[in-house]
């Protein structure tokens, strides 16, 4: 059977906006009247990369926890409308859901509903058992420390990766990065980067980066992402920097998100890495142009990629 899967497995959230028109000043207290004009929900944290894909034209499968809500309801959803294959059992308390209040295209306020999950091993495995292997050409951790990308489940798939030739692609979380051993690529920004190393000093980073991640994780390939700065690209015989041009940002929500899934479903057409971190790099900037949660559309990278080819 031929591996035409990407697999997503992480912290899964729900986008909802409420969009409207602030033209006064509450008499109950000195707070904004929104007046709602419209309001629209779509998929956050790891389902927003299994989207990306999606949208690039993949075959997606997206493992990762729900609650028993309108929101995990919604979740659903929007991951059978856009193709996407839902592992997602309602194992948790709540859905994790994210509500900006935005007028005129400023966001006011955010209001975050979520929970850390907690699984049993039996459970863990679980999750992870509903891989089908024969068919998944790389695995996309999506971990934003709400509990999925535990150190149990992500060893499960480590030994199951490597006993099946698979790469695993991570977007990291937190200052235990022992879990992601094994990976085959790590994608920090720099201060997920400067928290695990425990420093800013760029020379201090330099050295730490091949001996704590390279060599101590066996992770051959750390992808740091540096925002107007570009990516760096550090592997066991150097650095490679791609810059980035520089535009207007407008909303920088998910934008991580579309850049590991442009890498990786760039990156298992022909295996070429540097090319895929060019391609990634220009989405990623594209979609920091755009409001809200936004993914990129296939027509969208063709055209990005036939300027940068050109």
């Amino acid at each position: 059977m031929k591996k035409d899967q990407i697999v997503v497995i992480g912290d899964i959230m729900l986008d909802r906006y409420i969009h409207g028109d602030c033209t006064r000043i509450s008499p109950e207290a000195p707070v904004p009247v929104l007046q709602v004009k419209s309001t629209h929900a779509t998929l956050g944290g790891a389902a927003n990369v299994a989207k990306n894909l999606a949208l690039l034209g993949a075959k997606v499968a997206m493992i990762g926890l729900i609650g028993p809500d309108e929101s995990g309801d919604t979740v659903r959803q929007l991951l059978s409308e856009a193709g996407i294959t839902p592992h997602c059992p309602a194992w948790i308390e709540k859905t994790t859901t994210k509500t900006r209040i935005v007028a005129r295209n400023q966001q006011m306020i955010r209001i975050d509903t979520e929970v850390t999950a907690s699984l049993e091993a039996p459970l863990e495995k679980e999750l992870i058992d509903q891989i089908d292997w024969n068919r998944t050409s790389a695995i996309i951790v999506s971990d934003y420390a709400k509990g999925t990308c535990s150190p149990t489940i992500l060893q499960l798939l480590m030994q199951k990766a490597k006993d099946n030739t698979t790469p695993v692609f991570v977007d990291p979380k937190g200052r235990d990065w022992s879990k992601y051993k094994g990976a085959f690529l790590i994608k920090p920004n720099t201060l997920e980067l400067e928290e695990f190393l425990g420093t800013s000093n760029e020379q201090d980073m330099d050295n730490l980066m091949q001996k704590r991640i390279l060599s101590d994780l066996a992770i051959p390939n750390l992808l740091w992402t540096r925002g107007s700065k570009g990516m760096t690209l550090v592997q066991a015989r150097g650095q490679k920097h791609f810059p980035t041009k520089k535009v207007e940002v407008y909303d920088v929500s998910g934008a991580g998100d579309t850049t590991i899934a442009v890498l990786v479903h760039s990156y298992i057409q022909d295996h070429d890495l540097e090319k895929a971190i060019r391609y990634s790099n220009a989405a990623g900037t594209f979609v920091v142009t755009k409001a809200n949660t936004y993914a990129i559309k296939a027509e969208e990278l063709q055209e990005i990629i036939k300027g940068l080819d050109s």
